[in-house]
């Protein structure tokens, strides 16, 4: 009986490591860094969150499509600091199995959040400041993930920049206003007005000052409305995208806008976007703050 009972002790302690190893791999790795060597009292600073993915995995953008999670971020910071919302980069579309549409990413991402420092910030002592993520990751299956990244930095009258390369880049594959993009010339939309929870065709006609080579739209996650059917025409200097959107069975919408992020891809192969927040037209009942509308129409 002894003898028994030290081959089960050895046989547990030589299959606990086995155990621990077999803890499914995230497939996704992070860094938090900041676009300065210290932190100056009241001043404002980036941060990036930089997401590494293992190939032929992907994880989501804030709209995650037809299925999946988006990814989050939030920030643990030191008292009197405040941080605006995270940006997130240009998504890309992939269709997973079943023909399920997805939007988000792969490889890699870098998400930016702008960070101001307390004005009461004393000088010369360190101060940790950390990320919270959590994202789905999938392949063939989808396996959830999160982590805690931290920084830590001086706080000093003179700071440097720093990583500036990366910031640069972050920079650059972010999505910036339509009025700020020299390419996009103007919009038109017509539909039929939302007066009840049946779909309605909505039109919208982009006008370009150089033909893209290709036009991509991605929805924002709209509460309450369904977007489907999404079609765009050939680039040319007009492009015609149209979709159908549905209200959602006794459900109201907070607002008529309708946030879409517009990707397109210049002549030069680069990759450019912008939002957009075409208004449709609702009927006032459908609304849960008429209010907003008619001051958004007036």
């Amino acid at each position: 009986m002894r003898m028994a009972c030290m081959l089960a002790i050895l046989l547990t302690a030589l299959l606990a490591p086995c155990a621990r190893a077999a803890t499914p791999p995230t497939h996704v790795t992070g860094k938090l860094l900041a676009d300065t060597s210290a932190i100056q009292p009241g001043a404002t600073f980036t941060l990036a969150v930089t997401l590494t993915i293992d190939p032929d995995w992907h994880i989501y953008w804030t709209n995650p499509g037809d299925s999946g999670t988006p990814t989050q971020i939030t920030f643990d910071l030191p008292t009197g600091f405040t941080a605006a919302p995270v940006q997130f980069p240009l998504p890309i579309q992939f269709n997973q199995p079943g023909d399920i549409v997805g939007y988000g990413y792969r490889n890699a991402a870098t998400f930016t959040a702008r960070i101001t420092a307390s004005s009461e910030l004393p000088l010369g002592q360190n101060f940790t400041l950390k990320a919270r993520v959590s994202w789905l990751c999938c392949k063939d299956v989808c396996i959830p993930g999160s982590t805690t990244l931290d920084i830590t930095l001086p706080s000093a009258d003179q700071p440097t920049p720093a990583n500036a390369a990366l910031f640069k880049q972050a920079a650059a594959a972010m999505p910036i206003a339509a009025a700020d993009d020299p390419n996009f010339a103007g919009k038109m939309i017509a539909m039929k007005p939302i007066a009840d929870h049946s779909a309605t065709d909505v039109s919208l006609s982009l006008q370009w000052k150089a033909p893209p080579v290709k036009v991509e739209v991605f929805p924002t996650a709209v509460d309450n409305l369904e977007i489907s059917a999404l079609k765009i025409s050939a680039p040319a200097f007009h492009t015609q995208i149209s979709f159908t959107v549905r209200l959602l069975a006794a459900q109201k919408l907070k607002s008529s806008d309708l946030p879409l992020l517009i990707v397109y891809i210049d002549r030069e192969g680069v990759r450019h976007g912008f939002f957009l927040a075409p208004q449709l037209a609702v009927d006032t009942s459908l609304l849960s703050s008429p209010h907003e509308f008619e001051t958004a129409t007036h």
